[in-house]
C-alpha cells in the first residue's frame, strides 16, 4: 500500500534516461506499508515491510523501516540496483537480523548462501541465539555469479560442529563469511567444563583451520 507518492519530472522525456541527469531529472518516490519482496529464485521473501521505495534517474531503491524474514524482525534493510538500464543489473541487498541461531543455520542451508560458503555450515547443531548481517551482490542476469559478505554474533550458544567432537558451550564469538571464506578471531566458549578460545580460518586448499 502506498501512502504517499512523489514524482518531479523536468526534461524532454524523448531523451530519457538522461546520463548523470544532464539535461533532465525524473525522481519518483513513495512510503509503502505491508510490502513483500521477492528479489530471486531460492531466497525466502521479505514481508511486512514499511518504508520507502524511490526511482532516482537510474537508480531503484528500497529502505525499510520495518520488515521481516522468514517471521524474523529485520533492521538495516536496504535493497539498491545502481543502473536500471544497463544490460547486467546488480541487486545489492543488506540487513540484520536477531534470531536462534537453530533458524540462521536453517536459513542458510535452505538458500544460495549454503553452496557460496561451501555448506560449511551444513551437520552443525545449535541452541541459543545471535545477530546475523548479511550483504548481497545479486548479478540478476547470472546470479551463478553472486557474492555474500556476511557476519554471525554467537551470544552465549550451545553449538555441535561435529557428532564426533565435544559440543562448544557458552559460544560467545563473531564469525565473518564470504562466498569463498570463513573466519573466527577469540571466539570465547567453554569445552569439558573449562575455559577456552577458539579461532578460525580458511585456507588456500579450501579447509578450514581451526586452533
Amino acid at each position: 500500500t502506498v501512502g504517499d507518492g512523489r514524482v518531479r519530472l523536468r526534461g524532454n522525456l524523448s531523451q530519457y534516461p538522461w546520463p548523470a541527469d544532464q539535461g533532465g531529472q525524473l525522481n519518483v518516490s513513495a512510503r509503502i506499508s505491508g510490502g513483500s519482496l521477492y528479489y530471486s529464485s531460492g531466497w525466502p521473501r521479505i514481508t511486512g515491510i514499511s518504508g520507502e521505495l524511490a526511482f532516482r534517474g537510474k537508480q531503484l531503491t528500497m529502505t525499510a523501516r520495518t520488515a521481516s524474514i522468514m517471521g524474523h524482525p529485520l533492521t538495516r534493510v536496504r535493497a539498491h540496483i545502481a543502473d536500471l538500464y544497463f544490460n547486467d543489473e546488480i541487486l545489492e541487498a543488506s540487513g540484520e537480523v536477531e534470531a536462534p541461531t537453530a533458524d540462521v543455520l536453517r536459513f542458510i542451508a535452505t538458500t544460495p548462501v549454503g553452496p557460496m560458503i561451501d555448506r560449511a555450515t551444513d551437520g552443525m547443531q545449535a541452541q541459543g541465539r545471535g545477530r546475523l548481517a548479511l550483504r548481497l551482490e545479486l548479478p540478476l542476469r547470472h546470479l551463478q555469479d553472486s557474492t555474500v559478505q556476511g557476519s554471525y554474533q554467537f551470544l552465549a550458544n550451545r553449538l555441535t560442529v561435529d557428532a564426533q567432537l565435544p559440543p562448544l558451550e557458552q559460544l560467545n564469538g563473531r564469525l565473518e563469511f564470504t562466498e569463498s571464506a570463513v573466519r573466527m578471531a577469540g571466539g570465547a566458549l567453554v569445552v569439558f567444563g573449562q575455559p577456552a578460545t577458539v579461532s578460525l580460518d580458511s585456507q588456500k586448499d579450501g579447509s578450514i583451520r581451526v586452533a
